[in-house]
């Protein structure tokens, strides 16, 4: 249940439970200390009441009329507070005056019952002996009154209780309105995040609040706009892919046509003609050697058209070797440029997306170095490395000495292409080049 409740709800929570556990921890020290109190100035008032009489006594040994002064003491002694004092004489041996209130006082009415049970106080009563030049007066009785001190600490618990709830409730209104400041660019995150998660790219966030919160929105809107970016890449390479395949289905459909239609046009005609039997037998030697040369130029045509749509022999003899096929089909079509090809046979381990990757990548490179680069040598290498954080990765590396790129020329579909297939194994591709100085393309591709 806990669980479920807002953040502002919980910091609320906690800090009223704070609060309030204060406000009863002060209460309670009140209470608890509230007998102790009373009985230390119950003692402290009787004392001060005694040495006083005592002091009073003391020079009524000078006076002519003792009675007189014992009279007015007794007077003046009524106006203390938190004691009660009285004087108990005889005036023949069997008749006892009091003179002053009586001694017992009742609990006041704005003391309840409970808090004076909880106080429990006990009244100090002690007796002084009147006697001056040897004549015995009577005593005077002093008593401790502790309701008047109970009823002080009734007011002041009382104030505590009633004063400290209204400033806890103060607080946590405060407190709450203070959390809710805070916490209210949460909700333009979460807002924002839903927006995201409905495909609104174009969403960004007001930064407001706290630092923290502040960083928070600002990462979201690099978020957001990064994410609006990759999408409309995304958008581009899906629209550049179906034109690539659209521009790969017509060149398949001119080869097919203008190489295989005359082809198996003039196949079909010698055989034809061989059907009819209407030539000699040393011109159906011709026609089949004819026969012969055009079913030998179909292969190789169809071996190219098949090795544009996958490269042959890439999982029975691997990659080390089809890329070795490769640059010898390089170096018979083009032996004025040196290829060099720099790898090991650890190569063939790798899974068969990351190795066409690899072999389509040396591909375009070297048709792009024998098209446009006018270079001498050439060196392809392939090795193992690793990123930044120690990930196995493996690195292509193809290197001329041609007349570099242009700082002008645009990327074409084979370097586009290139780049595509990299980015789609979560890899990297670097194009460096210089003039007079050759080009150098570097591929990096995670191995798993």
């Amino acid at each position: 249940m806990w669980q479920s409740k807002s953040l502002r709800m919980r910091l609320n929570a906690l800090f009223a439970s704070f609060l309030v556990l204060g406000l009863a921890l002060s209460m309670i020290f009140i209470v608890a200390g509230a007998s102790p109190r009373v009985k230390a100035e119950d003692e402290s008032t009787v004392r001060l009441a005694r040495e006083f009489v005592d002091a009073s006594l003391f020079s009524f040994k000078q006076v002519q009329n003792p009675l007189e002064a014992l009279s007015k003491l007794m007077e003046g002694l009524q106006n203390l507070r938190h004691v009660s004092v009285i004087m108990e004489r005889s005036s023949t041996p069997n008749e006892l005056v009091r003179q002053g209130p009586a001694p017992d006082r009742l609990r006041p009415a704005s003391v309840p019952r409970w808090f004076a049970a909880l106080v429990n106080p006990m009244r100090t009563i002690i007796a002084v002996p009147v006697e001056i030049e040897g004549v015995h007066y009577g005593s005077i009785l002093i008593a401790s009154n502790p309701w008047d001190e109970v009823a002080e600490v009734w007011e002041s618990f009382l104030f505590l209780s009633v004063g400290g709830s209204a400033l806890v409730l103060f607080v946590l209104l405060l407190n709450s309105w203070i959390v809710g400041r805070a916490l209210s660019p949460i909700k333009s995150l979460g807002h924002g995040l839903e927006q995201l998660t409905n495909g609104a790219y174009e969403m960004r966030v007001i930064p407001s609040g706290a630092p923290e919160l502040h960083a928070i929105c600002t990462r979201l809107n690099l978020l957001t706009d990064k994410l609006q970016k990759t999408m409309q890449d995304n958008q581009i390479l899906t629209e550049r892919l179906i034109t690539l395949q659209d521009d790969e289905r017509k060149e398949l459909a001119r080869e097919l046509h203008d190489e295989f239609g005359p082809y198996l046009f003039a196949i079909r005609a010698g055989l034809n003609v061989l059907m009819r039997g209407e030539t000699t037998k040393m011109a159906d030697s011709s026609i089949a050697k004819d026969l012969q040369k055009q079913v030998d130029a179909l292969q190789q045509i169809n071996r190219r058209v098949l090795e544009r749509l996958r490269p042959m022999g890439l999982s029975e003899l691997g990659l080390l070797e089809s890329l070795r096929s490769l640059i010898g089909l390089w170096r018979t079509t083009h032996p004025q440029v040196e290829v060099h090809l720099h790898a090991s046979a650890e190569i063939n381990a790798l899974d068969e997306t990351l190795g066409l990757t690899l072999y389509r990548l040396v591909q375009e490179s070297l048709t792009n170095v024998f098209r446009h680069a006018g270079a001498s040598r050439v060196d392809v290498s392939l090795y193992p490395t690793q990123d930044h954080s120690a990930k196995p990765m493996m690195q292509m590396e193809v290197r001329d000495n041609g007349i570099g790129l242009a700082e002008t020329v645009r990327e074409g579909f084979g370097l586009i292409g290139m780049r595509e297939r990299v980015q789609a194994l979560r890899g990297q591709i670097r194009i460096t080049t210089a003039s007079a100085q050759g080009t150098l393309i570097i591929a990096e591709l995670p191995m798993a």
